[in-house]
Parts: C-alpha cells; structure tokens; sequence
C-alpha cells in the first residue's frame, strides 16, 4: 500500500537537543490534527545512538508520526531543495502539495507558526 501526502512538514532534530525536544509535543499535536488532512509530519533523526536511543524518545515523548534516521542523500536533498544547508537543529522543512519547499526554519518553532504555515496550505 502506498501512501501520498499532499503536504508535508520534516522536522530535523536529535535526542540530546533540548529545543527539539520543546518541538516534539507541538508536531504531535499537529500530526494527530492533519493526518486526515493528506498532511504528515517526518521527524529525522540526526542522532549516531542508535534505534535503541530512538525508540526510547519515541515512546517517552508519544511521537507518533514517523521518525527516520538521517542519511548524507536525505540531507542533501533538503538542503538544496531549501537553498541553504541545514546547520543547526530543530530545522523544518515545510514541502506542498507538488513537493517543493515552501518554507524552511531553523531552530525551535511554536506549535502555532507551525500551525500558521500548515493552514496556508490547505
């Protein structure tokens, strides 16, 4: 089965990352809002910790959109699509209906702007 979501908010972050973290239960939140939406939220990890570390977080925090580790090709996709490199985390990247990077932020981001840039693209 395949899955296509029109919309779509991927969230950099690491466990050790006290911003990130602050973020967690917003994107939740969000997710939980939209997924009926064709809206999703992808958190990739940039930890080294291993799934033993994630999947710790995942339950701590109730993450409950997916979370996948990070990769040099992930990455590097984002980057160029958002312009810049992503150089410090929390970074989200917000991506529309075509996939194309809408808006891309770094550092700690409120549920609500996160929920502002959501609506303009619904």
């Amino acid at each position: 089965m395949s899955y296509i979501y029109n919309r779509i908010v991927v969230n950099y972050w690491a466990t050790w990352c006290p911003s990130c973290r602050a973020e967690i239960p917003g994107l939740v939140e969000l997710y939980d809002i939209y997924k009926d939406r064709k809206f999703t939220v992808i958190g990739v990890l940039v930890d080294k910790g291993g799934e033993e570390v994630v999947n710790t977080y995942i339950n701590r925090y109730k993450i409950s959109y997916p979370v996948i580790m990070n990769t040099e090709q992930l990455q590097s996709h984002y980057e160029k699509a958002a312009g810049n490199p992503i150089r410090a985390i929390p970074t989200n990247v917000i991506i529309d209906r075509e996939g194309e990077v809408v808006s891309a932020y770094v550092g700690f981001r409120s549920e609500y702007e996160l929920d502002q840039e959501i609506q303009k693209l619904l």
